[in-house]
């Protein structure tokens, strides 16, 4: 598996959803470096999540600015923010976020058929993963046909089918059971050690213990 060699640094990030609302995160400052899993940890409402969301440009900073690699996010139109999110980044949300009308396979094979790939191609890779990852379900199913682990790992499927520079997980084991949380954060390491550059929101300290480092908010 090959990535692109992407850094994600942030400089002077401050974000606060209204103006007069608190300020979640003032002048944060951090680099992530490629065939690195980072675990991002804190007290619930330290804006964990909302820093994922930020890193995966899906919100943008009050100031501050992210840089991908010699790119700096903030500086981008929404478009070019949407194809820069669509070509580089996988995200892993905690309730898998899958579409209750499409099958797994639709699911998963969005990211690469809207990048141009054929769907004889996505399938393939689609079954590669399905078995990779343990999830011996038909590809045909609706998620609500599915168990919570299953739609956690095709959700991990969905974020690495196009082998993404940067993958972000938010609390990828928070509803999980210990074999399929060791399922999920094998992969993420797998992802990692090939060269991507992966960020974990995590409560558990078994999780932020098997990342090469963690960074406390």
């Amino acid at each position: 598996m090959t990535h692109s060699a992407l850094t994600l640094e942030v400089r002077n990030l401050t974000f606060s959803y209204q103006r007069d609302s608190p300020v979640i995160l003032d002048r944060w400052s951090e680099r992530f470096e490629p065939g690195t899993m980072t675990a991002i940890t804190g007290r619930s409402g330290r804006g964990k999540s909302t820093l994922l969301y930020l890193l995966g440009l899906m919100l943008r900073p009050t100031s501050g600015e992210l840089w991908v690699g010699s790119s700096n996010a903030e500086a981008m139109s929404d478009a070019e923010r949407s194809r820069m999110r669509a070509q580089l980044f996988g995200f892993i949300f905690q309730d898998a976020a899958l579409d209750p009308t499409r099958t797994v396979l639709d699911n998963i094979t969005e990211v690469l058929l809207y990048r141009g790939s054929s769907r004889p191609q996505a399938r393939r890779r689609v079954v590669e993963l399905l078995t990779q990852l343990e999830v011996d379900v038909p590809i045909d199913r609706r998620p609500g046909q599915v168990s919570g682990g299953q739609a956690q790992r095709i959700a991990l499927c969905r974020a690495l089918l196009s082998e993404p520079a940067i993958l972000l997980a938010d609390e990828p084991t928070g509803n999980l059971d210990s074999e399929t949380s060791r399922i999920v954060i094998d992969a993420v390491r797998a992802h990692a050690d090939s060269g991507g550059l992966a960020i974990v929101v995590t409560h558990s300290a078994e999780v932020a213990a098997q990342c090469d480092r963690e960074v406390r908010l």
